[in-house]
């Protein structure tokens, strides 16, 4: 599977969401499972959070083992970045084309799903 470019793994709890994503930010995220010896993260789901990547995280505690993430400057942004995340390493788990956020006309960068 090809690298993400976000940053982790790190365990999907509570306290460790709350410690490794420390601002208030939009963001892109990845949630998957580490193998068990630990040599190889296998991402299921990407999303995004338009406002607070922290937040959106903690609504998946439990229901996967790890995470990546990365801060993005605006809400367009980590638009962008999740459906470049969705083309690029195909997760399992996404089972749509990520949507955009209501009333906006933001495009994909990589297909014309909104043209």
């Amino acid at each position: 599977m090809r690298d993400s470019g976000l940053k982790g793994s790190f365990r999907l709890s509570a306290s460790q969401v709350d410690a490794q994503v420390v601002t208030v930010s939009p963001g892109i995220f990845a949630l998957g499972h580490r193998s068990a010896d630990g040599s190889k993260f296998t991402i299921r789901r990407v999303g995004r959070s338009d406002a607070d990547v922290n937040r959106r995280l903690h609504a998946y505690v439990g229901r996967y083992s790890h995470f990546k993430f990365d801060y993005t400057p605006s809400s367009s942004a980590a638009f962008e970045g999740e459906c470049s995340l969705f083309h690029r390493l195909n997760p399992q788990d996404n089972r749509m084309h990520p949507s955009r956020p209501a009333g906006t006309l933001w495009k994909c960068p990589m297909c014309e799903i909104f043209d």
